[in-house]
């Protein structure tokens, strides 16, 4: 029996994923499995809690269809200039002069086998939690195959990488785990997206991305997730910092019909610094749920979290956002701040900030506002002729902007406003089509820290 022949999440489907694993490998997975069996649901962290036990998965097909071939040059026409892409199915370009430096980028399946010695040390550490998601340890411990980036030592990587895992089919169960290591006083962009387009059924999406940024290494990363309404997704987004290294991370969550994202940063050693920004716009009866940690086990590190939600129709948003600082990380500087902007009266959100902080000599300040869009600025917009529409889109590109701003410097391209604009009101295509290609637009045209 395969994996394919498999239905539903069970102990059967376990074992055929385990018996294709090397064997240094199983003992970690057993693991993972075992906390997926013992862990409940937490109703007051997982606010939509009855939403995903209604997930009805036991008939949905155990098989990877983000791994189905694609057209790679096609989507390379798409995105302009990099120094690599990598398509879920395994298709893979590298710049030739990066790759005799020693740049890595492949099928994490590929380096099981290619890149054993250099992988199995960060896959062998079970380091899962009770803070942790079902849904962590259930992609833990079903992944067959992901993604493997390795930037070696003092290494620059000057152009994006692109990463994309797309699909076109439903009633399957995708799990995946995307490993990135950047050595020490290395850097690098990198655009992690996820996308599916013409699936006719339920799909379920569930993963762990997991970046390793070691000593003064500077890393870009964003997460962009904007797969189609019949989609539901659970992401853990991970990443470890070293000394004196840098982190900007942007998270854009717009698509499926159900969104659970983690996003959790551990400032392990001191002098890291972490800008932590986010982009939540739901529409129709889309929901979303982000959870995030901001670890400070060291001292003199920094972390700084930004979320922007904007909700039209019935779109549902949850925050709870978690900064924690141990005793012995004196002179921590963590802040946290999170928007609600709902674009109806139909849409909900709700954010909890949560601190736990043991040290005494740290600097942590929290924020959140909720509330509709400013009467005023629909009138002003509305009687200079938008329609509502538009006038909602251009209160979203405004907000779009403020976090693009710190995502990047502006260049003085005189032309960047007039191609955003174009894009951003074609109303032929989806909002989320629409948002994506605003900010993929926006990041090739200016110069990131």
């Amino acid at each position: 029996m395969t994996v394919e022949n498999i239905r539903g999440v069970s102990q059967a489907a376990f074992e055929i994923v385990l018996k294709a694993q090397p064997t240094w490998l199983k003992d970690y997975k057993r693991s993972a499995w075992d906390v997926f069996n013992n862990m409940t649901l937490n109703g007051k962290r997982e606010k939509f809690s009855e939403v995903i036990e209604s997930l009805e998965i036991e008939n949905k097909n155990l098989i990877n269809t983000l791994s189905e071939p694609v057209n790679m040059e096609e989507f390379r026409n798409q995105w302009g200039d990099l120094d690599g892409c990598f398509v879920s199915n395994g298709s893979t370009f590298l710049n030739e002069e990066l790759a005799k430096k020693g740049v890595i980028l492949k099928s994490l399946k590929l380096a099981l086998t290619e890149n054993e010695d250099l992988v199995k040390q960060y896959l062998t550490k079970n380091n899962l939690t009770a803070k942790d998601s079902r849904f962590t340890a259930l992609a833990e411990a079903l992944w067959t195959d992901g993604v493997f980036m390795y930037v070696p030592k003092d290494t620059e990587v000057s152009l994006p990488i692109h990463l994309l895992k797309w699909t076109d089919k439903g009633n399957g169960q995708n799990y995946y785990k995307t490993l990135i290591v950047v050595e020490e006083g290395s850097k690098v962009l990198l655009i992690d997206e996820f996308n599916s387009e013409n699936t006719n059924e339920f799909f379920l999406v569930d993963g762990v991305n997991e970046i390793h940024v070691k000593d003064n290494a500077n890393v870009t990363y964003i997460h962009l997730q904007n797969l189609d309404y019949n989609a539901f997704n659970f992401s853990l987004q991970k990443a470890i910092l070293g000394k004196g290294s840098e982190l900007l991370m942007l998270s854009l969550s717009m698509g499926a019909q159900f969104s659970y994202e983690n996003i959790r940063t551990y400032m392990e050693k001191s002098g890291s610094n972490a800008e932590i920004l986010g982009l939540v716009i739901g529409e129709k009866e889309q929901v979303f749920q982000h959870e995030t940690l901001q670890y400070h086990p060291s001292p003199s590190a920094q972390s700084n979290l930004h979320f922007e939600v904007m909700l039209k129709d019935k779109a549902e948003s949850a925050h709870n956002g978690f900064v924690q600082i141990e005793k012995q990380a004196q002179k921590t500087d963590a802040r946290q701040l999170i928007r609600n902007l709902l674009l109806s009266r139909k849409a909900k959100a709700e954010a909890i900030p949560n601190l736990e902080i043991l040290a005494d000599d740290v600097k942590c300040a929290h924020g959140v506002s909720l509330g509709p869009v400013n009467p005023e600025e629909l009138f002003y917009l509305e009687s200079r002729g938008f329609n509502p529409e538009q006038s909602s889109n251009f209160i979203i590109e405004g907000t779009i902007e403020s976090i693009m701003n710190k995502l990047a410097k502006k260049t003085n391209d005189e032309d960047d406003e007039d191609v955003a604009e174009e894009n951003y009101f074609d109303e032929t295509a989806t909002l989320a089509t629409r948002v994506r290609d605003y900010v993929l637009d926006n990041l090739a045209k200016r110069e990131v820290k």
